[in-house]
C-alpha cells in the first residue's frame, strides 16, 4: 500500500491510499476487499488497530468507531483506492484507461448533462474526457451516497464555468481533484471528490 496526501481544496484534507488489489482479495466471510482495504487504510491514518467497516443502506462505507473520520474505495483493473478525511464527507473513483466501452456517447446521453455531453463531444479524445467525467461524477456521488440514480441531478463539466466543482442548481457543492495515475505499467483515472 501507498499513500499521498491531496488537498480537495482549502479546507479538506484526504489522504489517498492506492494498491495492487489482488492483496486485497477478502479472506474473512462477509467483509469484501474493498472493507478490508478501507479498514488498513483507516488504520494508518489513525495510527490504530483497524476499525470496523460498516456499511449505510445505500451501500456507502462508514467507520463506526470513528464517525468523524470519513472513507470512500473504488477498484477497477488492478488498482485499489482509498480516501480518508477528517474534514468532511469525501468520495472516490478510478477508472482504467484502457477499459473498451461500446458507446461512451450513449452511455454520456443517459447519464451525463448536456452540459458534460457537450464537453466530451468537443474534445479531441472524448473516450478520455468521457472517463474524466464519469469518475468526477461517481466520485461526488459516493461523498454524497447517492448512487448512479443521482447523476443527471447534478453538473461537473470539466473546463466550464466550475471547473473543478460540482455544481446542483448552479450553486457549487463539492470540489473534486481528477488526476492520472500509474499502476502496474497502465494508466488510470482518479477523481476525489471533498465538501466546499
Amino acid at each position: 500500500m501507498w499513500s499521498v496526501e491531496c488537498e480537495v481544496n482549502e479546507t479538506a484534507r484526504t489522504a489517498l491510499y492506492f494498491a495492487d488489489a489482488g492483496d486485497y482479495r477478502s479472506e474473512r466471510p462477509g467483509l469484501s476487499a474493498g472493507e478490508r482495504f478501507i479498514a488498513d487504510c483507516a488504520a494508518t491514518f489513525l495510527h490504530a488497530s483497524p476499525p470496523e467497516v460498516a456499511r449505510m443502506p445505500s451501500g456507502k462505507p462508514y467507520l463506526p468507531g470513528f464517525p468523524r473520520l470519513h472513507v470512500s474505495v473504488s477498484h477497477s483493473g488492478s488498482l485499489i483506492a482509498c480516501c480518508c478525511s477528517p474534514d468532511g464527507p469525501t468520495g472516490i473513483d478510478c477508472e482504467h484507461t484502457s477499459r473498451r466501452m461500446r458507446d461512451p456517447l450513449a452511455i454520456a446521453r443517459r447519464f451525463f448533462t448536456p452540459g458534460e455531453l457537450q464537453y466530451i463531444q468537443s474534445q479531441p479524445r472524448p473516450e478520455a474526457a468521457f472517463l474524466e467525467v464519469w469518475c468526477t461524477k461517481e466520485a461526488y456521488s459516493k461523498l454524497t451516497g447517492e448512487g448512479l440514480g443521482s447523476f443527471r441531478r447534478f453538473d461537473c463539466a470539466p473546463g466550464g464555468a466550475f471547473a473543478g466543482t460540482v455544481s446542483v442548481d448552479g450553486r457549487r457543492v463539492a470540489c473534486v481533484e481528477v488526476f492520472e495515475r500509474e499502476h502496474g505499467g497502465e494508466m488510470y483515472v482518479v477523481a476525489v471528490a471533498g465538501g466546499m
